[in-house]
């Protein structure tokens, strides 16, 4: 029997998307995806994908910005890691994910 399985991406550039891919190819049984901005873009063309807030300190074309390390809007992302919880969890539940795997990203932990 096949595990289902859950990886959560970090959606900074497109290098951790590029890893996950490679990983999600090589995997037995269905893969499920959580990310934003690039991974998030990616990955739901092609996965059965979850959106989750991520921080931000980048802008689209991924150009760091250093103001938006320190804005309160990050802080106001803290709100979102709740709502994402509850999200992952309910996937997790629903799809009998026995297999998690975090690219970098916080939420995963």
């Amino acid at each position: 029997m096949t595990k289902n399985k859950l990886i959560i991406s970090t959606g900074v550039g497109y290098g951790h998307v590029t890893r996950d891919q490679a990983i999600a190819e090589k995997l037995d049984g269905e893969v499920f995806f959580a990310g934003y901005a690039c991974s998030y873009n990616y990955f739901k063309n092609y996965y059965p994908t979850v959106k989750i807030s991520g921080i931000r300190f980048s802008d689209a074309r991924n150009i760091l910005k250093f103001r938006k390390l320190f804005i309160p809007a990050n802080f106001l992302s803290l709100f979102g890691y709740f709502i994402d919880y509850f999200k992952l969890k309910k996937l997790i539940k629903e799809k009998n994910i026995k297999i998690i795997i975090s690219d970098n990203e916080p939420i995963a932990r």
